[in-house]
């Protein structure tokens, strides 16, 4: 099977277990980042306080 319609299946079999709450929460994450893109932080700086 070529590469794009194994992707497609993995993708397909996701979207069906992914709760309809959990679609809902990524898609209005998603929007609050395209509204204030430079809000938040960089990983880097993330993983550090983590670590610490």
């Amino acid at each position: 099977m070529p590469i794009d319609q194994r992707l497609r299946l993995v993708e397909d079999s996701w979207n069906s277990i992914t709760p309809a709450w959990h679609k809902t929460a990524l898609e209005t994450r998603l929007q609050e980042y395209y509204a204030n893109p430079n809000e938040g932080s960089p990983w880097s700086e993330v993983k550090q306080r983590i670590i610490g």
